[in-house]
């Protein structure tokens, strides 16, 4: 009976460890700088490319000068186009956003979040994996 209870036991914590390692990963890249904003989409989509069955989103949070041409549609759309995969989303600061004064309207795309650092420290918390270029 002894052996039966083990057995069970075991069976119960594999499955455990099975569903733990299988959920969902989820990641962001944070960067202040509008030069890397290329690599960093590149990333994510080599990231999403690798990571299928286990991928939950990718969040590229962009602050500081990042942020300057957002209203600008030839800074923005080729960025838009190297997007490769509906899991990669963007972020932007709202402090930034009024810091260098764009006041014309951003694409759709970009979601502006009140302080960036504020909302990487929550990301953090919640499990992302994180890199901040």
């Amino acid at each position: 009976m002894k052996k039966f209870f083990l057995i069970v036991f075991l069976v119960g914590l594999i499955s455990i460890f099975t569903d733990v390692v299988a959920q969902e990963k989820n990641y962001v890249f944070s960067t202040g700088n509008p030069k890397y904003i290329p690599a960093i989409i590149g990333a994510a989509n080599t990231l999403a490319e690798d990571k299928k069955e286990k991928l939950g989103k990718i969040e590229i949070v962009l602050y500081g000068k990042a942020v300057q041409d957002l209203d600008k549609s030839y800074t923005t759309k080729p960025w838009l186009n190297k997007v490769a995969n509906k899991a990669i989303e963007f972020r932007v600061c709202a402090i930034a956003l009024e810091k260098f004064e764009v006041q014309q309207q951003i694409p759709k795309q970009f979601e502006v979040v009140a302080d960036a650092f504020v909302y990487l420290i929550e990301l953090k918390e919640k499990g992302y994996y994180a890199l901040d270029l």
